[in-house]
């Protein structure tokens, strides 16, 4: 048998056996004429009578769907709530590819159970490939849960946390954990992004009549070097994405006060809408942690 890379897969450079794609169930069993076919033929390549046609595309119907699926109905699910997923999230082909085959290797060390069903495999083999993958912007945990509920899914955070914890000593082989550990620095470009997307936000920096490509710019840097200034073990425990939205709004008064010269754009409240996170966190980090490492301190709430 010769090895041949799938259509769908031209483009991520995996290459498998023709029926065995990571992330579907289509198997190696033959079809009536070609998959998809409406028009049958006999072997003098003459259309069949409609009757005979018609009885043929009720035989082909089955046979498509149950030659493929027959025995593998939970793997068909889940795969199908894969694939629905990656779309959903708009996920590259490499992170689909790579995401089914972890999956794959989970159902196998692993018996599932009802507290650690399929679907959950299914979130957590996503989320590991997300944080594996270098390209685009992290999407954070409570994203990948909420997506998953919109779906009709019972997911959540604790229970995608629990089956990392329970794969972990079955994967040490095939995973490398350690590079699963999301760092505040990987969040910076998705909060920037958000804080861009806002309308709010927008009109703030027109009132103070500043570039929004120099503000950026700045506020991108200001935040780089503040999370170097803050140390691992101060910032350790804390939810990396909030802590980040919190070292943001500092750079913003850093930013605006020493280098610009005008009142701070972000306000508690505006970044906390735009990113949504809680305005107390913001302010909960601010005060205990960040407030102390940078030069600049707000005196008072700007008003919105």
């Amino acid at each position: 048998m010769l090895k041949i890379s799938a259509k769908d897969d031209e483009e991520t450079g995996v290459f498998s056996y023709y029926g065995e794609r990571e992330h579907i169930v289509d198997g190696m069993g033959s079809f009536i004429d070609f998959y998809g076919t409406t028009r049958l033929r006999d072997t003098r390549r003459k259309r069949l009578s409609r009757n005979i046609e018609q009885k043929f595309l009720r035989l082909k119907r089955i046979n498509d769907l149950q030659l493929h699926t027959m025995n593998r109905e939970s793997d068909y699910r889940a795969l199908r709530v894969l694939n629905r997923m990656t779309s959903l999230f708009q996920l590259t082909k490499q992170i689909r590819s790579r995401a089914a085959y972890l999956l794959r290797i989970m159902t196998q060390v692993l018996d599932t159970s009802p507290r650690l069903n399929r679907i959950i495999l299914v979130a957590t083999a996503l989320y590991i490939a997300m944080k594996e993958s270098s390209k685009g912007n992290p999407i954070t945990l409570t994203e990948l849960a909420d997506g998953f509920k919109e779906q009709g899914h019972r997911i959540s955070k604790k229970l995608i946390v629990r089956a990392l914890w329970t794969l972990r000593p079955k994967l040490l082989n095939v995973l490398d954990f350690t590079k699963l550990m999301t760092k505040n620095q990987d969040y910076t470009a998705t909060i920037l992004q958000r804080l861009q997307s806002s309308e709010k936000i927008k009109t703030r920096i027109s009132a103070r009549r500043i570039n929004e490509q120099e503000y950026y710019h700045l506020l991108l840097m200001e935040t780089r070097d503040l999370l170097q200034k803050i140390p691992y073990p101060v910032r350790g425990g804390r939810n990396p994405y909030i802590f980040t939205v919190s070292v943001v709004y500092a750079a913003d008064h850093t930013v605006c006060k020493n280098k610009l010269g005008i009142r701070p754009v972000l306000s508690q409240k505006a970044i906390a809408d735009a990113t949504n996170v809680a305005e107390y966190s913001v302010r909960d980090h601010f005060a205990r942690v960040i407030g102390k490492f940078i030069q600049t301190v707000p005196s008072a709430q700007p008003k919105e």
